[in-house]
This record gives C-alpha cells, structure tokens and sequence, in this order.
C-alpha cells in the first residue's frame, strides 16, 4: 500500500493494484509521490493537465497504453455523461482502437 495512501486526494494511484479499473478526469489531483515521477500514468496525466476537459475520463489502463496519442489532438477520454454500461463499451473500444487489444475490465460506478 502506498505510504501517503491516508491523505491522499488522488482518484489514480500508481501503487494501487487495480490502477486499471480505476478512472481518472483531466484536472482531478495526481500522485506527487517521487517514486512514482517516472510512471507513464502520472507522466500522461500531468500533460493531459494541460489542456483539461472535464467531461472526459481516462481509465488507468487507457492512461499506462497512452503514447504518441497524446500529440494528436484527435486523442480524447471518454465522455463521463454516458451510462455505466455505455463506458464500458466506450472504453473497450478506444483500447481497441488505440491499443488493439482488449482486456477484461471493470470500471467503478
């Protein structure tokens, strides 16, 4: 477990196990822990920080396969007004689409 994991107001954390399944919107709080500078989570973040859209959301495994998309100004998260079931099918496409591949997830209500 993360040592900051008590005070911590981040949604995503790089230690946290199931980063995966868990989501994340452009502006929400992201890891400070030095450990962790390096992970391409917190380094995806903190570019997508730049140019907020709080309506999207990116999913932990969306931001960890994030690579050259992040120049393309085609590149979005998903749209957070869609139903749970919408998001699922949302975010297996844009792995597909980005990535793929498809992985087993599930992602919190």
């Amino acid at each position: 477990m993360c040592k900051s994991f008590t005070t911590c107001s981040c949604p995503l954390c790089p230690d946290d196990p199931d980063i995966a399944k868990r989501t994340w919107i452009p502006g929400e709080p992201i890891c400070t822990d030095r450990r962790f500078t390096r992970s391409s989570v917190v380094r995806n973040q903190r570019q997508l920080t730049d140019n907020p859209n709080a309506n999207e959301f990116y999913t932990g495994e969306m931001l960890s396969d994030l690579r050259e998309g992040l120049n393309d100004p085609n590149q979005h998260g998903i749209d957070s007004s869609l139903s749970l079931d919408e998001r699922k099918a949302a975010v297996r496409t844009w792995l597909v689409q980005n990535r793929g591949s498809i992985k087993s997830i599930k992602i919190r209500g």
